[in-house]
């Protein structure tokens, strides 16, 4: 679980230290198409996470 927890966190920064480099890259206008399934990419990371935690803590 702590493997599991530890690469999905590793996901979710990663994706998240390189969004913004990404967005201010982009020419102002219309919000990207992928930006939603990236954001939604990294929410369901942090879900999976809180999950995971509370499993564990729920099992002890």
């Amino acid at each position: 679980t702590q493997t599991e927890i530890s690469r999905r966190l590793e996901r979710a920064h990663t994706l998240a230290l390189f969004l913004p480099s990404d967005l201010h890259r982009l020419p102002y206008g219309p919000m990207p198409l992928w930006l939603p399934s990236a954001l939604g990419y990294i929410a369901d990371d942090i879900g999976d996470i809180q999950r995971l935690l509370n499993k564990s803590t729920h099992t002890r």
